[in-house]
């Protein structure tokens, strides 16, 4: 946080899987805001289901992101590697973070399952856990193995409702979502 305004954000960010959401920031945010922009994009905006006559479009789109954002994050090595081939990026790899969805990467083996906590955990989550996807109960068994105190960000109510049915976590940040 910025020392002179103790609720200033440093960085500014949008949400996944809305592309008004990512339009809005990168046009207009960093006028706006005056703060590094960090696009979460998870996966490309041209998605295979797509439209073909929204494709050109998209893919215009996804340059004028990466020319305007700090960092890109997405969720798997892949996609930073597609948008790196796509728009000519491959000596800006240090613009891409991975954060993935809790799975180990494709012929990668987890060395985390079974081991206790060591540290003080920090999670950020701003998704939704959906009725077949995301489920909720998979968050709660890897919680109670940690052993050691939690601290979690929540910016979603359905989420912070579940989080505060945990014992050990302390819902620390509500976000008025």
């Amino acid at each position: 946080m910025n020392s002179d305004h103790a609720h200033s954000p440093d960085r500014l960010r949008n949400s996944p899987d809305s592309f008004r959401s990512i339009a809005a920031m990168v046009l207009s945010g960093k006028q706006i805001f005056q703060l590094p922009l960090i696009a979460d994009l998870a996966h490309p905006v041209i998605a295979p289901h797509a439209p073909k006559w929204r494709c050109r479009f998209h893919r215009a789109f996804e340059t004028i992101v990466f020319k305007r954002v700090e960092a890109a994050v997405v969720t798997t090595e892949a996609a930073s590697e597609l948008f790196m081939n796509r728009h000519g990026l491959q000596d800006l790899s240090e613009k891409f973070s991975c954060v993935t969805q809790g799975f180990p990467s494709r012929g990668e083996k987890s060395t985390h399952i079974g081991h206790r906590c060591s540290e003080l955990l920090k999670m950020v989550s701003t998704g939704n856990f959906y009725e077949d996807f995301r489920l909720e109960n998979g968050l709660q068994g890897a919680l109670s193995r940690c052993e050691e105190a939690i601290e979690e960000y929540f910016w979603n109510r359905r989420v912070i409702k579940y989080a505060r049915s945990i014992r050990r976590v302390s819902v620390i940040l509500d976000g008025g979502n």
